[in-house]
């Protein structure tokens, strides 16, 4: 559907506990409360893992470091545009896109993480 998005439930955890997550599909109609981040890539080189839907996922170790400071301060269910859009889909990547206006928009807070 052109309004569904995918937003990411960190599970509770503290400190250098592992990032382990779930994806859920929900209808930006009617998204529930969730918090919008925006980040700095960072570097290529530097990756870290997390777990989303039981399976190890490799990410940007900033995007890592920012969802644990998300997690620290219990902001769980998070849109982030690496984990919650399949970058490997052209047309769910474009559709995706344009709905950021909606995205951000919606979210109750909307956090900027440059590392």
């Amino acid at each position: 559907e052109s309004y569904d998005i995918r937003v990411l439930y960190i599970e509770p955890g503290s400190g250098n506990d592992p990032i382990q997550c779930t994806l859920e599909l929900v209808s930006l109609i009617n998204p529930g409360t969730y918090t919008a981040l925006s980040y700095c890539w960072g570097s290529l080189t530097l990756t870290a893992k997390i777990i989303v839907n039981t399976q190890v996922t490799p990410v940007r170790a900033n995007l890592a470091t920012a969802l644990k400071s998300l997690r620290e301060h219990g902001f769980l269910r998070v849109w982030v545009d690496a984990l919650c859009i399949n970058q490997e889909d052209r047309s769910e990547r474009s559709l995706q896109v344009r709905n950021m206006i909606h995205i951000y928009s919606l979210a109750k807070f909307v956090f900027v993480w440059t590392g």
